[in-house]
């Protein structure tokens, strides 16, 4: 989907979103953002956006490679850990599942 406002101008609660967003795909290089990478991160998180990934891993067009955003990455990561950090449970604390097929005949 394509919306008309930028994601460092109208923060998520302005543009009327009711669950936490990811912006995905942002410019590794923050090429034609008027943000240096760091600063992107960090004006996405203070708009309150969920997370954001950064284009591209391998430098294929004029937004950056990972190494442009890397360390931006690490120091966001490092500053905001209680709220990134990914905390995993033991395979036996999960509830059980079941496949439930979508067409039952």
């Amino acid at each position: 989907m394509y919306w008309s406002y930028a994601p460092t101008v109208i923060d998520w609660a302005a543009a009327g979103f009711d669950k936490p967003v990811v912006i995905g795909e942002l410019p590794a290089n923050a090429a034609d953002t008027g943000y240096t990478p760091a600063g992107l991160l960090n004006k996405l998180h203070s708009n309150c956006y969920g997370g954001a990934w950064a284009w591209s891993y391998d430098g294929v067009d004029g937004a950056g490679r990972w190494s442009d955003i890397a360390a931006a990455m690490k120091s966001f990561t490092s500053a905001n850990a209680a709220e990134v950090r990914i905390v995993t449970r033991p395979a036996e604390t999960l509830p059980p599942r079941a496949y439930l097929p979508l067409v039952v005949r």
